[in-house]
């Protein structure tokens, strides 16, 4: 008797937020177009939301045998608009998609990738961003478009999937996101010295994740100075302190460059905490190991990232 009550709570709970969506009139509250793109006439926003950084998972040419993976998809990392839209009585995905798609060659943006109808099907374009709600049912009408401009501000992309709304379907709907690429803002996470000591003597190594360098490169970036003023704190509060510093990769590249990197990584930190904070070069050892000792797998962005790192281990 309880598990039925609860599935009617749930229903009328359902049936309640489907009718909620049936009535709506007017723009969701808060919600508003983004500067870039305005919307189709007579649409009024469903949904909204906005990733200051965030990633979008762009699909950017059809994939063979309908499944997403790296060599059809790109991840766009930046600040990502997501903006629903339900479309008026009578209008349809192919007006909505044609309209933007002219919209935005005006604009100055070329078209990356597009599909319709049963070709979209396999490109699965509408679960990209994990905090998003799908508007569009994949009922085998839906249309999609990718766009990218490429200007002095930058990079910017515009998404657009429409189709049969997924909470009525005598109407169509249209998810748009506009993701403009930027790097991130780096230099926001530091472990103290204290924490630092409290991993050392617990796990014996430490992985830091604010010591920064550019792609492929081994000079250390400004934003590392907090990071290493802290492990300086740590070497000074305990003389008998000694550490290796380990630089790891992610698995892209070839091995021997990875071990290389690594190790000239970690050597410019040893060398920074004898230069700037005069640490003894001989309670530092710098060593390098690429991929050898991943965290995790090195098969998505986020992922490698983890990989990406330095570490104090204990001597």
């Amino acid at each position: 008797m309880r598990t039925w009550a609860l599935w009617i709570i749930g229903l009328l709970a359902a049936l309640g937020a489907h009718s909620a969506a049936l009535a709506q009139t007017a723009d969701k509250t808060g919600c508003k177009d983004h500067p870039s793109s305005s919307r189709f006439a007579g649409a009024i926003i469903t949904e909204c939301g906005v990733g200051n950084f965030d990633e979008f998972i762009a699909v950017v040419r059809q994939p063979a045998g309908g499944r997403m993976g790296p060599d059809n998809t790109q991840t766009l990392a930046g600040k990502v608009t997501s903006i629903n839209y339900m479309l008026g009585e009578g209008a349809t995905a192919l007006e909505a998609v044609e309209n933007y798609r002219a919209a935005l060659a005006a604009s100055g943006y070329e078209t990356v990738f597009d599909c319709a109808r049963a070709t979209c099907n396999g490109v699965k374009l509408q679960p990209t961003r994990k905090t998003r709600r799908g508007e569009v049912a994949f009922d085998g009408q839906q249309r999609a478009l990718l766009a990218r401009k490429t200007a002095n501000t930058g990079v910017s992309w515009v998404s657009v999937f429409a189709g049969t709304a997924a909470f009525n379907r005598t109407r169509q709907a249209v998810e748009l996101d506009v993701i403009e690429e930027k790097p991130l803002t780096t230099g926001q996470v530091t472990i103290d010295a204290a924490a630092l000591g409290t991993g050392l003597g617990g796990q014996g190594k430490v992985a830091l994740y604010g010591i920064y360098f550019d792609t492929g490169k081994a000079d250390l970036k400004p934003d590392s100075s907090a990071q290493l003023g802290e492990i300086a704190k740590l070497l000074g509060a305990d003389p008998k302190l000694s550490l290796y510093v380990v630089g790891h990769t992610d698995s892209q590249g070839a091995f021997a460059a990875n071990v290389d990197l690594s190790k000239r990584r970690a050597a410019a930190v040893v060398a920074a905490l004898v230069g700037q904070y005069r640490i003894a070069a001989t309670r530092l050892q710098a060593e390098g190991v690429g991929q050898l000792a991943p965290v995790t797998s090195n098969a998505t962005e986020e992922g490698r990232a983890k990989n990406r790192r330095v570490e104090i281990v204990a001597r």
